[in-house]
């Protein structure tokens, strides 16, 4: 219930008015143009309109009162609705709710809820599904009836969701939709991710696989060696345990064996082994057989038993099919009977109709004629009493007129007259005025003119400096990810030339040792691949002529070397390739490389062709010296032929001419850097990101001068927009007043003049009244007397009309009644007919289907009875598989055992045989070289133990797994060398790099897939909300059309009316209206009258309010287009429903009125502002009722 509302400053309500409103029906009335309609504003302002045209005005600052003749503007208004909220209507714990808005002229808004701020969504949300929230039509102004008829069919359904309590589901599913889409937007950033960290996880996937495959290189390699000297020692000691046993028989054995026995023995054992393995063999192929026969029939027995269960089930359906199948044909022959006998009934009863039918219609037709023939008449009565009550109308109307104008001329002269004298003296006063304003506007114009200029330049200046800003941004973005890149890649290079990857063990080794000071080896200049410069062209070139000697160490001398080698010995560090610079020993070189020197695609001697230190010249003579670099293979050939296959020639590409003839090239399956290019980019991406660190300090700066130059630039801009909107302010002042003075002068003038002309003229308009009054009385007399005449014959002709109308009324129901009846017969008679078709096939049908099932019973026990017999067979013929099996397996058995037992003995006599032999044949001999030989593979082993502890720190040799082919160990040994060398610079960190970017990508897919999964929960809960907006609309629209229809011949005093939804889905289908009126046909609400189309519209409202009720309801003069019946009509209504729903009705019909509970009335006076004063009609009655 609206209990209070307060108003200020808002439109004609200057000063602070307050309004307390009742149950009930409450009224307010007063003359056009007073504010009526401001206070329906108000209302409508208060609660969140935000639509300027709703408020009937271009701009919302209009609702600010701005002032008239005799009160000056304000500043501001503001205007609160207090809401009775003793029933919970509102989700707040109070039983007043204070709504309260507020605007200044700034165009700064307020919102409060109880005087607390809030936002203009909190009022929304407080008041949805209220029936007072947005989009309910609880507040009906001015055109708004019209407004509810022309608008489109889906624009209507927003009051009946308002009626129905969906708006907060459809809010909440416009912000499900939101965050739907929200969501899809981090699906598809997160899918950028996701593909970037792919783009990354490649290449890293690609270092760590390289490194871990390094890794696998040097665990495989260690492994061999290992398992080469395992099998180097398990060598020694098969070796050292057969020389003991040997040299054991030939001292211990100094007898003589019967040789001619033992080979008899050997040749008899022989053939017995034979004999027995044949005969083990024809039992295992027995035994095969027997097995796969076996398989074939159990797998037959579990098959037949499978189909046999099959066809128990089958059995069963079928007869549970049979059962019903006759139950069914019982049920339809029972029908059957039944529908024929009423078809016979109902034939019999239909002959009497069709003749009664027929007397009716001819007695119908002749009275319609009559009622025709009688309304013609009347017509033309009717016509004659319009113009006879228009001709009495028109001579009153003059005469008043008359009266009226004589009156009101008299007065005005008199007015007119003083008007005149205070005229001439007010113009002087003003014209003074004028001319003072306007020097002063024309001053405040330059003033204004000169500080927009130089805000416009500023401004100018401010957007030219933030475009050139946002380049330098782009600039240094760019320059950011480049210097990101050129410091991840000189982060690779540096860690893998600190770790020394790519490097061979031992010279890794002694380069850490180097480093981290573990020994003082001063003596150590560096690597070949540390100590020279070579060309980017030719990088390819040298590092193949050079190949393994590219990590050979440089020392000063050789003690130097050897005391690093003692070093690598005592620590089992590997091996190394030194250079001594005190030992090497520059190449001489050859004529003939002279002469090829010359030759076309000859670059130069790679010696020449790198830089070192002149004291490391002498390691490139000596490395490089005897070395051609030839620009392709194809000159290089034509240079070896040339000089006789005696030089050593290296392409760009890096294919490699030996002396001889011998080539080797090809694609190199290396694929990091060489050690000579690695170290040339490490020394080019440093350099590469001192200048980019350079230039993006550079650009750091300028891009922190340019910020500092916007800041100030805006700041400046604010000030002249400071000074700029003081000055139009001013200015606007200054010109309102010089308007309102010209237009005082302009007014002042014309008064003058009008009022001299109208002195004259009504002067003359007296006169020319008196003779309209005498005209006018004569016409009015005469029209009455023949009005009376004519309306009596009417009033006849009425009688006449109604009463046959009666009769054809109750002539239309009879036959209405006698169709009804016959349609309904034989609708009957067709249905049963249908329904007997429909048995005798059902019956039919079934016959069919018993017939099948018997036949399929038979077929089914037939086959089962076979089955039966099958599995019996398969079963006994499997168990006299299985003992014949048993029988085989034990005979197979004492046939193997008994044959391995002669080969083992065969084996030892032979072994025997073959000692003895030898044994006579060098016994003093071999004593002595077996002596010696475990001398020497003692000798051996204590050596292989000794390098085990020295190099692989390894004591026992127990754990030790042997290689099986020595010669492919070494072979793979050297494989894996060189699969080392061509791996080249590892980065050691990509491993842990790849798991973070792995363990982010996988975080990264956790987040995609919850993203997804509240993408299905919001796709659910929108499906959700669709489905329960639907029905509840559906829901509200039925009772809602049923109401309006209802209510729709109540105000109208019959007639009908509907409204329907405009498309299948209800959650978009739009709303449309139709109505016919008393005595129309049906058509749409836009070809009504304007009265039909507000009652239309009012009865829409009551079914609404009927339906889902408000707690009050603001209507501004919607019943300006109604009838006096009409509006009785409507004002019972309001009484009616303000039962429980609190009306407040502005309007000016006296009908309305006359129900009011309580009255308010609405004045302007001569101040421009309105003015409030109320009546409570009770004590109105009560007062008049005691006086």
């Amino acid at each position: 219930m609206l209990k209070r509302l307060d108003i200020q400053g808002f439109k004609s309500f200057a000063n602070k008015v307050q309004v307390e409103f009742n149950t009930g029906l409450t009224v307010i009335v007063g003359p056009n143009g007073s504010g009526k309609s401001n206070i329906s504003d108000s209302i409508n302002w208060a609660l969140g309109e935000h639509r300027a045209s709703a408020l009937r005005g271009a701009r919302m600052d209009e609702v600010i009162f701005a002032g008239s003749e005799h009160h000056r503007k304000v500043g501001m208004c503001e205007v609160s609705v207090v809401l009775d909220n003793s029933k919970n209507i509102y989700p707040l714990d109070y039983s007043e709710v204070t709504i309260t808005r507020r605007i200044f002229r700034s165009g700064e808004s307020q919102y409060m809820i109880n005087k607390v701020s809030c936002r203009l969504k909190d009022i929304h949300n407080l008041l949805v599904d209220t029936g007072i929230g947005k989009g309910a039509y609880a507040i009906i102004g001015q055109g708004k009836v019209d407004e509810i008829l022309h608008s489109r069919p889906e624009e209507r359904r927003a009051v009946i969701e308002e009626a129905a309590g969906i708006v907060k589901y459809r809010r909440r599913k416009e912000e499900a939709l939101r965050k739907l889409n929200s969501t899809e937007q981090d699906l598809a950033r997160l899918s950028d991710i996701i593909t970037e960290l792919c783009d990354r996880l490649e290449p890293l996937t690609e270092e760590a696989k390289k490194a871990e495959q390094w890794k696998e290189y040097v665990r495989e390699r260690r492994q061999l060696e290992l398992g080469l000297l395992a099998r180097e020692l398990e060598g020694v000691d098969e070796k050292l345990s057969v020389l003991g046993e040997q040299l054991k028989e030939l001292q211990g054995n100094d007898g003589d064996k019967d040789q001619h026995t033992t080979a008899a023995k050997v040749e008899q054992l022989q053939q017995q082994l034979q004999l027995q393995a044949g005969r083990v063999d024809q039992r295992r192929v027995e035994l095969d057989k027997l097995r796969s026969d076996i398989q074939s029939v159990e797998s037959n027995v579990l098959l037949t038993e499978d189909r046999h269960q099959n066809m128990i089930q089958e059995n069963k359906r079928i007869r549970r099919n049979k059962n019903n199948a006759e139950n069914k044909l019982q049920q339809l022959q029972q029908d059957m009977r039944h529908e024929e006998a009423r078809l016979a009934e109902i034939k019999q009863s239909s002959v009497p109709r069709g003749s009664e039918l027929k007397q009716l219609k001819q007695t119908l037709q002749q009275v319609e004629e009559n009622i025709k023939t009688k309304e013609e008449l009347l017509e033309k009565d009717k016509a004659q009493v319009i113009e006879l009550m228009n001709e009495s109308a028109q001579g009153k109307s003059k005469l008043q007129r008359a009266e009226e104008h004589k009156t009101v001329a008299e007065r005005r002269l008199t007015q007119l007259r003083q008007t005149i004298q205070d005229a001439a003296l007010e113009q002087i006063r003003l014209k003074d005025n004028l001319k003072v304003a306007k020097d002063e506007v024309d001053q405040l114009n330059k003033e204004k003119d000169i500080k927009q200029q130089r805000l416009l330049d500023a401004e100018k200046k401010k957007n030219n400096m933030k475009q050139k800003l946002i380049l330098q941004q782009s600039e240094l973005r760019k320059l950011g990810d480049k210097l990101s890149e050129a410091k991840s890649n000189h982060r690779v290079l540096q860690q893998s030339q600190e770790s020394y990857s790519g490097y061979q063990r031992g010279v890794r080794e002694v380069l850490l040792a180097l480093k981290m000071g573990k020994v003082n080896l001063k003596g150590i200049c560096g690597t070949v691949a540390d100590l020279i410069q070579t060309p980017t062209k030719l990088e390819v070139a040298v590092e193949t002529a050079l190949g393994g000697a590219v990590q050979n160490i440089v020392t000063r001398t050789d003690s130097d070397a050897q005391e690093v080698i003692d070093y690598l010995k005592k620590n089992k560090l590997g091996r190394v390739t030194f250079l001594p610079l005190n030992s090497l020993r520059p190449v001489k070189r050859h004529p003939s490389e002279a002469n090829a020197l010359q030759m076309p695609g000859v670059i130069g001697v790679a010696a020449d062709l790198v830089k070192c230190q002149p004291q490391y010249q002498v390691v490139t003579e000596f490395l490089l010296g005897k070395v051609l670099v030839v620009e392709s293979i194809n000159q290089a050939l034509k240079v070896a032929r040339a000089s006789g296959q005696r030089l050593r020639l290296v392409t760009l590409d890096g294919e490699y001419l030996h002396p001889g003839g011998s080539l080797t090239g090809g694609s190199s399956i290396a694929k990091s850097r060489g050690l000579l290019k690695a170290k040339r980019e490490k020394y080019e991406y440093a350099e590469k990101i001192t200048q980019l660190q350079q230039t993006e300090q550079e650009l750091k700066n300028k891009e922190h001068e340019i910020q500092e130059e916007i800041n100030l630039l805006e700041q400046q801009i604010d000030q002249l927009r400071d000074y700029v909107v003081k000055d139009q302010v001013a200015l606007a002042g200054r010109k309102q007043e010089l308007l309102q003075l010209e237009e005082a002068v302009n007014r002042s003038g014309y008064h003058s003049q009008e009022s001299s002309y109208e002195v004259n003229n009504l002067e003359d308009e007296i006169k020319n009244q008196d003779i309209i009054q005498d005209t006018a009385a004569r016409q009015v007399a005469e029209a009455e007397g023949n009005l009376k005449k004519v309306q009596q014959a009417i009033e006849e002709r009425q009688q006449q009309i109604k009463e046959l109308k009666e009769q054809q009324q109750n002539l239309q129901q009879q036959i209405t009644s006698t169709k009804i009846e016959m349609a309904g017969v034989e609708q009957k008679q067709d249905g049963i007919v249908n329904l007997i078709n429909r048995l005798e096939k059902d019956i039919s049908n079934t016959q069919q289907e018993l017939k099948n099932y018997d036949q399929e019973l038979d077929n089914l026990n037939q086959k089962e009875q076979k089955m039966q017999e099958e599995i019996e067979h398969s079963k006994q013929q499997l168990d006299k598989m299985q003992q014949q099996k048993q029988g085989l397996d034990k005979l197979l058995d004492d046939e193997k055992s008994e044959h391995q037992e002669t080969a083992q003995y065969l084996e030892n006599v032979q072994q025997q045989v073959k000692e003895f032999e030898e044994a006579q044949q060098q016994k003093k001999e071999r004593i002595h070289k077996i002596q010696l030989q475990q001398a020497r593979l003692e000798t051996e082993k204590q050596t292989l133990l000794e390098r085990l502890e020295r190099e692989f720190n390894v004591t026992q040799t127990n754990d030790l797994k042997p290689v099986g082919n020595i010669s492919n160990c070494k072979n793979r040994i050297l494989e894996l060398e060189q699969l080392q060398e061509e791996i080249g610079p590892v980065n050691p960190s990509a491993e842990e790099e790849y798991k973070h970017v792995q363990e982010r990508y996988q975080y990264l897919q956790n987040q995609k897939e919850d993203l997804d999964n509240s993408k299905e929960s919001l796709q659910k809960l929108i499906y959700e909300m669709d489905s329960l907006m639907s029905k509840k609309f559906s829901a509200a629209f039925e009772k809602i059309e049923s109401e309006f229809s209802i209510i729709f011949k109540e105000l109208f005093g019959g007639g009908s009316a509907s409204m329907k939804m405009v498309g299948e889905n209800p959650l978009t289908a739009g709303i449309d209206i139709e109505a016919r009126p008393p005595g129309k046909k049906l058509q749409n609400i836009s070809l009504l009258s304007g009265g039909e189309r507000s009652l239309t519209a009012i009865a829409m409202l009551f079914a609404i309010l009927k339906v889902s009720p408000s707690p009050f309801c603001v209507l501004d003069e919607i019943d300006a287009a109604l009838d006096e019946s009409n509006v009785d009509r409507f004002a019972n209504f309001l009484l009616k429903f303000s039962e429980q729903t609190q009306f407040v009705v502005i309007s000016h019909r006296k009908g309305t009125m006359e129900k009011a509970e309580t009255l308010y009335g609405v004045t302007m006076g001569s101040t421009g502002t309105s003015k409030l004063f109320s009546i409570e009609m009770s004590r109105a009655e009560a007062a008049i009722a005691n006086s």
